[in-house]
């Protein structure tokens, strides 16, 4: 299997949403016989003939072996894709192989061929939570069909790649750790049309759970249910989460725009504490929101 030659750039928002819907159905700390498989799609757009993935979606989970897409993920991917941000759309999927090791079986292969199909520079991202035993690698590899005629016939090659994270190791133990404590709390990690259950059993203090099944546009629209969600469990796991915990609030506010309330003082003083901490971690700079306590009138 060789390497090919260009190489996908990953966003940091959606490396950990893809990590966290992975740990949340395979992880060290749950009975290897639950373990699921987890599939979802990479959004992103082509810059300079390189492929850049800002964001991922959690679609399903499957049975131990593997998981394929169905006529009603296919549909509900259709209808995602109207509210991606402008010039943005589905780059490539995504899912697991716990404790398997990454590889495309026959079944990855026909999923591969569709997304191929549709666009030559579409990918096939597989993770294996064990991997991240392993300090230095980031929990997955990237394939592409060396020829879609073949279909599951086809051999494929590997596709070089670049997460964008700062580089400190405590964020990605900590998001082990929180997918680690969902298992024993609620799940942080949504899978698109999982929406009753889940606000049923998500501690979200006053906030209404959405009357429509568009879950997507929902947590957009709505940052301070994931944020809350987030310091419900930093009380169980401790004070160490504090820099986790801007960290996510960053990523979430990174294409979302708009004020989200106090968060935004709390995001200044927080981020500007990362900033000292991991010199070169890749923190946008953001205007200093005004204090309101300041200003009561």
């Amino acid at each position: 299997m060789s390497l090919s030659e260009d190489t996908i750039l990953i966003k940091a928002k959606a490396y950990v949403n893809m990590l966290t819907h992975v740990l949340r159905f395979g992880a060290d700390d749950l009975d290897k016989k639950l373990w699921r498989e987890v599939m979802g799609v990479c959004v992103g757009k082509i810059e300079n003939d390189q492929v850049v993935v800002y964001d991922a979606i959690p679609i399903t989970h499957g049975k131990r072996v593997e998981v394929e897409y169905s006529e009603n993920d296919y549909a509900r991917v259709e209808v995602l894709q109207e509210q991606f941000p402008q010039g943005q759309f589905i780059v490539g999927w995504y899912h697991s192989h716990p404790g398997m090791g990454p590889f495309l079986s026959d079944v990855d292969k026909v999923n591969q061929v569709y997304w191929q199909n549709v666009n030559a520079k579409a990918f096939a991202l597989v993770w294996d939570h064990t991997l991240l035993a392993d300090e230095d690698h980031d929990g997955f590899e990237i394939f592409r069909l060396s020829d879609i005629a073949l279909g599951h016939k086809s051999d494929f090659h590997g596709v070089k790649y670049d997460v964008k994270l700062p580089e400190d190791n405590f964020v990605y133990r900590k998001i082990i750790e929180i997918a680690n404590n969902v298992h024993k709390e609620d799940p942080i990690m949504l899978e698109e049309g999982e929406v009753v259950d889940i606000f049923e059993s998500m501690k979200i203090g006053t906030a209404e759970k959405p009357e429509t099944d568009d879950l997507k546009s929902y947590v957009i629209n709505n940052t301070t249910m994931i944020l809350q969600t987030i310091r419900d469990l930093k009380k169980a796991m401790g004070s160490g989460v504090i820099r986790l915990q801007n960290w996510f609030e960053k990523a979430l506010r990174e294409g979302i725009g708009g004020p989200i309330g106090d968060v935004e003082i709390q995001m200044w003083d927080l981020t500007e504490a990362i900033k000292n901490a991991v010199p070169d971690a890749d923190i946008p700079e953001l205007k200093k929101p005004e204090d309101s306590s300041e200003n009561p009138g």
